[in-house]
């Protein structure tokens, strides 16, 4: 009799963990998808911070030719209205590897307008 026992324990042991684990495989995954889509966007986060340097080299061109140039190295899109560009000042700047906030910065700095 105590092998029918050990074996019968054996049995509903060997059930138990397998419900367990059938029980715990959809909350497995869903926490396995939810961590690899959190690290996919810190990567996406970080690639794109550290992605945005910018090298101009520009005396007194229009304005329209920086933003083109930075469009060209970045991917970024510049909105502006026609008129802007017509009362725009000349852009003279000089930059290796800039951060682009600073470069929009310096850009605009003497201008009649900001940028957002």
């Amino acid at each position: 009799m105590k092998k029918r026992k050990v074996i019968v324990s054996a049995y509903e042991s060997e059930n138990r963990q397998r419900t367990m684990f059938a029980l715990s495989y959809p909350t497995l995954l869903a926490m396995k998808l939810t961590t690899m889509l959190v690290l996919l966007f810190c990567i996406q986060a970080s690639a794109s911070s550290f992605g945005q340097q910018v090298t101009l080299h520009l005396k007194k061109q229009r304005l329209q030719v920086a933003l083109n140039e930075i469009q060209k190295q970045t991917g970024y899109s510049f909105l502006m209205n026609s008129s802007h560009f017509n009362n725009a000042k000349p852009v003279t700047i000089e930059v290796n590897k800039g951060q682009m906030r600073e470069v929009l910065d310096e850009i605009f700095a003497d201008q009649p307008f900001s940028y957002i």
